[in-house]
C-alpha cells in the first residue's frame, strides 16, 4: 500500500508490500515476489528485510524494461537473512515494469510478517490514479499479494481538499475571485458579491475540487440588499419545479394512453 494518499507530480511515494511469505506450510520451489508498477510510476529504490525463515537462503533481484520480455539481473547471491538496500539509476529512457526478487527453495512461512518497501518517481498519472501490483509465485501457484490495486490519488495543480481551491479569474481581470466556505463547498463571489458557483470535492473519483455553476441555496451568501432577490428567487424555482413536475405528469399519461390504444 502508499505511504501517502495525496501525490503531486514529480514527487515520490513510498510503497510497502506485505503478506508475500510462503503460505503453503511446506518447502516450495521456485519462489519469488515480482512488483509491477504501472504506466507512471517509475522504479527508483528498494529497502528489503531479513526475511523470516531466511537463514542459509541467497536471492538474486532481476527486472525487466518497457519493450522487453528478457529480466536483466541487477544483484545476485543476497543473503536473505539480512537486511539489503539498491537502487536503480533513472535514465530517461528507461521504464522498469518489473522488479522480481527469485528465492528459489524455501522453506514453510518464509516471509511471514514481513514487509518490502519499494520508492517511486511520480511521472504522470493516468486517470488519476497510480497503480501497483505484485505476485507471489512458487512451483505450485501464483498468486496477487494482499494489496494490488491500491492508488495513490493524484491532486493536479496542488489542490488539497483540505485546503481551499484555487478560485478563477474575476471579471476585471486584476486578480481572482473570493471564495465562502459552506460545509463540503466553497462559494466561488465574483464582483459586486454576485455567487458565480461552487467547488466541490469529486467523492466519485476522488481526485480535486470541481467547479460548478449552481450555488448549494443552503451555502448562497447574502449580501446587502440580497435577501429579497435571493428569497423570489428560490420561490421561483419552487414554482418552476412544481410545474415541471405537473407536465411530466400530464406527458405520462398521454404517452400510456397512445400506447393502451395504438
Amino acid at each position: 500500500m502508499p505511504h501517502s494518499t495525496f501525490i503531486n507530480i514529480g514527487e515520490t511515494v513510498s510503497w510497502s508490500l506485505h503478506g508475500f511469505h510462503n503460505r503453503t506450510g511446506r518447502t516450495v520451489t521456485e519462489f519469488a515476489v515480482v512488483d509491477i508498477p504501472r504506466e507512471g510510476l517509475h522504479f527508483v529504490s528498494g529497502e528489503l528485510p531479513a526475511f523470516y525463515n531466511g537463514e542459509g537462503i541467497t536471492y538474486d533481484i532481476r527486472y525487466r524494461v518497457a519493450g522487453s520480455s528478457e529480466w536483466r539481473t541487477f544483484a545476485s547471491g543476497i543473503d536473505a537473512s539480512q537486511p539489503f538496500s539498491f537502487s536503480f539509476t533513472q535514465p530517461g529512457d528507461i521504464y522498469y515494469t518489473d522488479i522480481g526478487l527469485f528465492f528459489g527453495t524455501v522453506p514453510a512461512y518464509f516471509g511471514l510478517g514481513d514487509v518490502i518497501t519499494y520508492m517511486f518517481y511520480v511521472s504522470h498519472a493516468p486517470n488519476n490514479e497510480l497503480i501497483n501490483r505484485f505476485f507471489v509465485m512458487h512451483s505450485d501457484a501464483m498468486y496477487d499479494g494482499d494489496s494490488p490495486y491500491v492508488p495513490t490519488l493524484v491532486i493536479p495543480g496542488g489542490n488539497n481538499p483540505a485546503e481551499p481551491p484555487t478560485p478563477n479569474a474575476n471579471a476585471n481581470g486584476n486578480g481572482q475571485n473570493s471564495l465562502f466556505p459552506d460545509g463540503d463547498f466553497w462559494i466561488e463571489i465574483g464582483d459586486d458579491n454576485v455567487p458565480l458557483g461552487s467547488w466541490r470535492f469529486d467523492e466519485e473519483e476522488w481526485v480535486f475540487y470541481v467547479f460548478d455553476e449552481e450555488v448549494p441555496l443552503a451555502g448562497m451568501p447574502l449580501t446587502k440588499g440580497s435577501c429579497r432577490k435571493n428569497m423570489y428567487a428560490i420561490l421561483g424555482s419552487i414554482s418552476f419545479t412544481i410545474a415541471s413536475i405537473a407536465l411530466f405528469k400530464i406527458k405520462r399519461a398521454r404517452k400510456f394512453a397512445n400506447n393502451l390504444y395504438s
